[in-house]
């Protein structure tokens, strides 16, 4: 196999953090990221296939917050939704405000404390095989979002239980070009919340020619997930906790005589952050699978761990997204990856 096929995973480790990226866009949707369409029905179906990026990667995790602060005064909801720092060791001011809260030990900060908690998302590239809600789209590569339920499937298809390879069961690698297999995609609402599980793994296909003309094709098309582990990718920390401040109070970080005002009126604690709107605590912390229609219909919550307050969490210097630890029922032990056919060359 020609030099291309070589892929140095411990290089890609060691500098997974290095580069420059392409600048983050504030408003708008982000027009690289494809979604499902859904009908009037509430469900959507497409062919996808996955695909590795220019430098291999077949997938990051990134962890983010979203919650929303209803405004009586304006009848509408104050959202926060933005990537965590966290993802790459950074200090976050939504998870210390996680932290301080869970620290009271009561039920009902902890209870409180659910609104802070980190989402998780995986984000990699796609081949759109077939969209029948924008037949357009078919052919093309965007990114992709997914939640950690879809992740679980995916490995289940990558990485065989023993029990299962016993059976006769025999591992698909999704991310390869010629030996892989489409993905049928399936959402459907479900007690209020849409849901993938009725997604299939369609049988192995060979989308190209040849494993030349695949990566030829992929390498011109993808977008580096690299991008996503930067610091440059992710708001300051001081605009984070301002962004927080408004979401939660309705006023600007630093208004002191304001958040004063307002603490005496509504019962703000103003050192703390945390608001006191008129309505149940339940109400309060919206769940991620609420959130507006441009945000992914399906989002992952991590369960948070204490960690000391004054010491943030370590960044993995050599670990790339797709090995870290994530939450899923088989402990997401990605190590089967180095032995598939964009590390082996």
């Amino acid at each position: 196999m020609s030099d291309v096929f070589n892929f140095d995973f411990a290089s890609l480790q060691q500098n997974l953090q290095a580069g420059a990226i392409t600048e983050k866009k504030e408003y708008g949707p982000d027009e690289r990221f494809w979604k499902l369409s859904r009908g009037d029905d509430d469900t959507g179906t497409a062919i996808i296939r996955l695909v590795v990026d220019e430098n291999r990667v077949p997938f990051v995790k990134v962890f983010h917050h979203q919650f929303s602060v209803y405004d009586p005064s304006k009848q509408k909801k104050r959202w926060f939704i933005e990537p965590s720092p966290q993802t790459i060791g950074l200090p976050c001011p939504v998870s210390e405000e996680w932290q301080r809260l869970y620290n009271e030990g009561t039920a009902e900060a902890k209870e409180r404390a659910k609104q802070f908690s980190r989402k998780i998302k995986y984000i990699t590239n796609i081949k759109v095989i077939n969209d029948p809600a924008n037949p357009e789209n078919n052919g093309k590569y965007f990114l992709w979002e997914f939640g950690t339920k879809l992740l679980d499937k995916f490995l289940t298809v990558m990485n065989p239980t023993e029990n299962d390879r016993k059976l006769g069961v025999q591992p698909v690698e999704l991310y390869n070009p010629m030996a892989g297999a489409n993905i049928m995609l399936k959402i459907k609402k479900s007690a209020g919340f849409f849901n993938y599980d009725d997604t299939q793994i369609m049988s192995p296909t060979a989308e190209y020619e040849s494993m030349e003309s695949a990566m030829a094709e992929i390498d011109a098309n993808t977008h580096k997930l690299q991008e996503f582990l930067e610091p440059t990718y992710f708001k300051s920390y001081d605009e984070l906790k301002g962004k927080m401040h408004f979401v939660l109070t309705g006023t600007k970080l630093g208004a002191e005589t304001q958040n004063a005002q307002e603490a005496q009126s509504n019962g703000t604690d103003v050192s703390g952050m945390t608001v006191n709107t008129g309505m149940p605590p339940a109400q309060n912390a919206q769940p991620a699978q609420q959130a507006p229609v441009q945000q992914t219909p399906v989002q992952e919550t991590v369960a948070q761990q204490p960690v000391p307050e004054t010491k943030p969490a370590e960044a993995p210097k050599a670990q790339p997204a797709a090995t870290a630890k994530t939450v899923s029922s088989s402990d997401d032990d990605l190590s089967f990856l180095d032995d598939l056919w964009f590390v082996r060359g």
